[in-house]
């Protein structure tokens, strides 16, 4: 009875031990999570240069960002901090090895883009700033050689729509990025099937930035025959 009262006192220990154990890490990884949401907005250029080069403290926002268990709250902190890392190219590795293109399609797709204004015309900067934290993140992933996550994951949908809603920083993120998108089967015809007009329409903006990066993405589209019965109708 003893060695048995014994094996069992020892298994509750055993079982304690590891939840204890288990808090603590998931305590010590919020914890960390924490200081690199303010090392990534906070920090110096230098600073979001080292985290950037950094795997592991990458892939710590990248699991908040794709986690189940996190709140849209929290995920949308996670694109907002990793926005800031993806300068580094080792970064934008980690996101899109981490599932993140994904999330951050979907996160764009439920907080739109969109931000309307108030009876006086004026915006709030900090919803504006939310619903753009994941195209403007998605612009970053869009060159090569992620181009294909981000078109294949649906990311060119979310560009298109920066072009009619997003501000003016972001929609010369986006017809930026729809470059090489298009040069995607996924991304073509995402654009083909929606992204022309608006494109058009950036012909005449006042950036020059913007109205070449335009005509530079209806040249690659006019190279095919859809591409021109498109931009033909438009």
């Amino acid at each position: 009875g003893e060695g048995a009262d014994g094996e069992g006192a020892d298994g509750e220990d055993t079982a304690a031990a590891s939840e204890a154990a288990s808090e603590a890490a998931s305590e010590a990884a919020g914890l960390a999570v924490a200081t690199l949401h303010k090392l990534s907005k906070g920090g110096s250029s230098e600073v979001r240069a080292a985290l950037g080069v950094s795997s592991v403290a990458t892939q710590l926002l990248v699991d908040q960002l794709v986690s189940s268990g996190s709140s849209a709250d929290e995920k949308q902190a996670a694109a907002s901090s990793l926005r800031q890392l993806c300068g580094e190219p080792a970064a934008r590795n980690v996101v899109v090895r981490g599932g993140g293109v994904a999330t951050l399609v979907a996160l764009a797709r439920a907080e739109g883009i969109e931000t309307p204004s108030d009876e006086h015309g004026r915006i709030d900067m900090r919803s504006r700033q939310r619903k753009e934290t994941a195209p403007a993140l998605l612009t970053a992933l869009a060159a090569p050689p992620h181009s294909a996550a981000v078109a294949d994951a649906g990311g060119t949908a979310v560009l298109i729509e920066a072009l009619e809603h997003g501000s003016a920083e972001l929609v010369l993120a986006a017809v930026g990025a729809l470059g090489p998108l298009v040069e995607v089967p996924s991304g073509r015809d995402a654009m083909v099937a929606a992204g022309v007009p608006p494109t058009v329409r950036l012909l005449g903006s006042r950036s020059e930035a913007v109205a070449q990066h335009a005509l530079g993405v209806l040249r690659r589209l006019a190279a095919q025959r859809d591409g021109q019965e498109a931009i033909g109708a438009a």
